[in-house]
């Protein structure tokens, strides 16, 4: 169930961060699914949130703890959160960290980075949950840029067919096509504001390291005047 099938998702310059939608599933886990285009500082902090408050706010006053159920938070970004990471998909989860064993399933945070898909990943720790092959199918989908693609994706499968589907009603969406001019202008803004911003600290890091070199030039001249006028003195 969609709890949120209204909210369109938003970008501004301060929080490049878009909801798209917040589900329950069937047993009851809340699953928060964002798309997350940019990869500023202070990313993990803001998704161990999301993720924690999706679990929490299910507790009423009163409530017995056991009436919990798993949050869940799956991010697909466009520029890659661990660059160091060679995974397309990680899931990070609550473990013991030297065994590995698993303390509780209520949180988990699954980062997908679309940069990294059909990359290789190394050995893996054990069998590949079934799910994985269909994360690398909705990622075909999100990077296809021509109609071959796309019919190849809907090929796969019943689900995928299906997204495409719902894909190609979407595009013709006056509503939607106007949502994401409005999204595509608005990262352009933020991007250049960004870059405006480093240009300006890189001006104003030059204009305070050149009034600092004049200081110390002062400094070392006065030094050598007053080291002269002593030796003539003495």
């Amino acid at each position: 169930t969609v709890l949120n099938p209204q909210m369109a998702g938003e970008v501004s310059s301060s929080k490049v961060i878009v909801l798209d939608v917040l589900a329950k599933l069937g047993d009851g886990t809340q699953v928060n699914l964002e798309v997350q285009v940019e990869a500023p500082d202070g990313l993990e902090p803001r998704f161990v949130f999301y993720c924690a408050r999706g679990y929490t706010k299910q507790l009423l006053r009163g409530e017995d703890y056991t009436e919990l159920k798993a949050s869940v938070l799956v991010v697909w970004m466009v520029k890659p959160l661990f660059p160091e990471v060679a995974a397309f998909h990680s899931v990070y989860e609550l473990r013991e960290r030297r065994t590995g064993r698993l303390f509780s399933e209520a949180l988990a945070i699954h980062v997908l980075e679309l940069s990294k898909l059909g990359q290789a990943e190394g050995p893996g720790t054990g069998e590949e949950p079934p799910y994985e092959e269909l994360a690398r199918q909705w990622g075909a989908l999100f990077l296809a840029k021509t109609e071959v693609e796309l019919e190849r994706i809907a090929a796969q499968n019943e689900v995928m067919s299906e997204a495409v589907k719902a894909f190609h009603a979407t595009a013709a969406d006056p509503e939607v096509a106007e949502l994401a001019l409005r999204r595509e202008e608005s990262l352009k803004f933020y991007n250049m504001s960004l870059a405006l911003t480093r240009e300006k600290g890189h001006e104003e890091g030059l204009e305070k390291g050149i009034e600092k070199g004049i200081e110390r030039w002062i400094e070392k001249g006065q030094r050598l005047i007053l080291e002269r006028q002593l030796r003539l003195r003495f």
